[in-house]
């Protein structure tokens, strides 16, 4: 992810990515945008998809487009089931049953009683 970036840097021109970075030896098939949205304070961040390589070399470095120097990290987003606590689905789509994410008890979360030593892992 790429933070606070100009507006008018967008998938349609992400070539100004590759171009002043000769350093990071960039290549335009390489670094492909996915998404733009507005963060905290308003502020305009892309999500762009690299491979491990590139990714490597430009989290050790910050990344210039123009002449502006932008800060990046990874953009990791992880799907929690609020009824039964797994992993990569939502509630609407679930098939299982209520599951407490504390204590793994057939409660929700607010229910809970059980105290923190009796906490175990859904997963």
């Amino acid at each position: 992810m790429i933070y606070n970036i100009l507006e008018e840097v967008n998938a349609e021109n992400a070539e100004e990515i590759t171009t002043p970075n000769p350093e990071l030896m960039l290549n335009a098939r390489e670094v492909v945008p996915k998404l733009t949205y507005r963060g905290k304070r308003n502020a305009m961040n892309m999500v762009i998809e690299i491979g491990p390589q590139t990714r490597r070399k430009i989290l050790r470095t910050k990344l210039k487009i123009g002449w502006h120097i932008y800060n990046t990290r990874d953009y990791i987003v992880v799907n929690r089931c609020y009824k039964c606590s797994r992993f990569n689905h939502k509630a609407s789509d679930c098939r299982g049953e209520k599951t407490c994410p504390l204590c793994m008890g057939s409660h929700n979360i607010k229910a809970c009683t059980a105290p923190p030593c009796d906490f175990k892992c859904v997963v």
